[in-house]
């Protein structure tokens, strides 16, 4: 089965906290809007592979499976994406 590729407007929108002080709710908003801005560094596959393991919570194998790949091709795109976001935020942050 083939899933199609996410948006990072799917992202969840963190603005909708009522139970939450409005500092931590800008905090969340910030880090939110900086994990926006560093996907859009990464590869369109990268992205989704990132999106589904920590964001949606899926396990290697669904994602293999989601995006018609072997696990290998997963935890490979999975790691050069987060040594890349590693890189990104290390540029972006003093």
């Amino acid at each position: 089965m083939r899933r199609d590729a996410l948006s990072l407007d799917d992202l969840p929108n963190t603005s909708d906290c009522s139970n939450v002080d409005l500092d931590t709710q800008t905090q969340r908003r910030l880090s939110a809007e900086a994990v926006r801005a560093a996907l859009k560094y990464l590869t369109e596959e990268q992205q989704q592979v990132i999106v589904l393991r920590f964001i949606e919570g899926y396990n290697t194998d669904e994602v293999a499976r989601f995006m018609d790949k072997d696990n290998g091709a997963i935890r490979a795109l999975q790691h050069r994406a987060l040594v890349s976001l590693q890189r990104y935020f290390q540029r972006v942050e003093p």
